[in-house]
């Protein structure tokens, strides 16, 4: 039965085997790719059934089939079994023979084979002896034993007559170096010719040789060779496909079966290499054509044909424009890149600009006007220079700041002055003589850069 994917706990396994266990076989059927094979397999393994994978529900009706008959009959059949003969042409039993009934046989079927001859087989149709070809040898299958079911045969006389024969028939034949097969192929057509001879080297006419073509496909063709002189067997069929194909003969006279024979060639792919002989003129108009010669194997001239001792080697001059031009178009682009970046961004970074501490107010004013000059213009180099000298002007002006108060501390008191008009504060007065100074800085830098390029 189909079945879905189980765990490792499912115990489908044990129950088959515990019904085998009670003496019934369990068989299993897995249908499609993603049934558990594995499961319904143990499952047939533990019921002493057999597993039958399907992958094509079409053809479920015939397994089913089978595995009813295999249930329903029996392997073997004892008793008064009687036998009938099917065929008299066969070597392995003789029109005089008598064929009493058996005591047993094991239950075969007819092999679906036209080669195979059955010799003999049971009232209810069953095979007994059959024999038939299999590659280069013979094959052949007696049903029945050699001691407890046979005896009928053994005292009738006909078991040992029996197994002599069939020795005979099945044993390979005597070898023989008399028999020359040869298989070409020209214009798309494969030839077989056989050449047959006794030890006395006459020839032997008469002889039915039929043969198996395998093609590179791997069909099996048929085919008859027909006598075509004393001794001497040809036929010939159709091989456009390339590869290789073998032929197996099976030569057989008045006195019973020869060796069989076997040979192959191999048609090639292309067509160039389909022919294998020497176009002698198309090699002589060469050599008129480049002043040359053709040298036979015997031609002392072959000797030191290939040895370039002494040869002056051979010079050739190549322009090299191409290259050039290549060279020419890298070196522009790197001449432009070169141009276009400011290199000395990457040689290092530059020193911060050196702020110098003093009171609080002037501090931050100080580094607001940095910080004011380094959005104007962040283009503008700030060297250790001009650092130097913003921090000088800072200390000018807080000394001039003291000097200023002090004066202010020691002068008497007076009436206080009548409002000034609105103007800069000391703080404002002291920014702007600050920016002033850097501006001054910046444009010394500026002038300083644009010198040097």
């Amino acid at each position: 039965a189909d079945a879905a994917p189980v765990g490792q706990d499912d115990d489908v396994p044990e129950i088959a085997e515990a019904m085998a266990d009670e003496g019934i076989n369990v068989s299993a059927i897995s249908v499609g790719d993603r049934s558990d094979a594995e499961t319904m397999f143990a499952v047939a393994e533990r019921g002493g059934g057999v597993h039958y994978p399907v992958t094509n529900p079409n053809v479920l009706p015939r397994v089913f089939v089978r595995a009813v008959r295999l249930v329903r009959d029996p392997l073997i059949k004892e008793g008064e079994i009687p036998v009938r003969r099917l065929t008299s042409v066969s070597p392995l039993i003789e029109p005089s023979d008598a064929l009493p009934a058996l005591a047993g046989v094991v239950l075969t079927r007819f092999r679906e084979d036209p080669t195979v001859v059955n010799v003999v087989a049971t009232g209810e149709d069953e095979p007994v002896l059959a024999h038939w070809n299999a590659g280069l040898g013979k094959v052949a299958a007696f049903t029945a034993d050699a001691d407890a079911w046979s005896r009928p045969w053994i005292n009738a006389g006909t078991f040992n007559a029996l197994w002599s024969r069939m020795a005979q028939t099945v044993a390979r034949p005597a070898g023989t170096n008399d028999l020359e097969l040869a298989t070409t192929i020209d214009d798309g057509r494969l030839e077989a010719r056989l050449i047959a001879t006794d030890d006395e080297g006459n020839a032997i006419n008469g002889l039915t040789v039929r043969a198996s073509v395998y093609t590179p496909s791997g069909e099996a063709i048929p085919l008859v060779l027909d006598q075509v002189a004393p001794g001497e067997y040809a036929a010939s069929l159709d091989a456009s496909e390339p590869g290789n194909y073998i032929a197996i003969l099976r030569p057989t006279g008045a006195s019973g079966a020869l060796t069989p024979v076997l040979g192959g060639t191999t048609q090639a792919s292309s067509l160039e290499y389909r022919s294998l002989q020497s176009n002698r003129r198309l090699v002589e108009r060469i050599t008129d054509a480049a002043d040359g010669a053709v040298l036979g194997f015997d031609d002392p001239r072959l000797v030191g044909l290939f040895d370039r001792t002494g040869l002056a080697p051979r010079l050739a001059e190549t322009p090299l424009r191409d290259e050039l031009l290549v060279l020419a178009l890298a070196l522009l682009l790197l001449d432009v890149a070169a141009r276009r970046v400011a290199w000395d961004r990457f040689l290092g970074e530059r020193s911060a600009p050196a702020v110098a501490t003093g009171s609080a107010e002037t501090d931050l004013t100080a580094l607001r006007a940095a910080t004011k000059r380094s959005e104007r213009d962040q283009a503008a180099a700030f060297t250790d220079e001009d650092a130097s000298a913003v921090a000088r002007e800072a200390r000018r002006r807080r000394v001039e700041a003291r000097q200023a108060a002090a004066k202010a501390a020691a002068r008497p008191s007076q009436p206080e002055p009548p409002p000034k008009p609105a103007g800069p504060t000391v703080v404002e007065e002291q920014t702007k003589q600050e920016d002033q100074g850097l501006l001054a800085a910046k444009r010394r830098a500026r002038e300083r850069f644009n010198n040097e390029d």
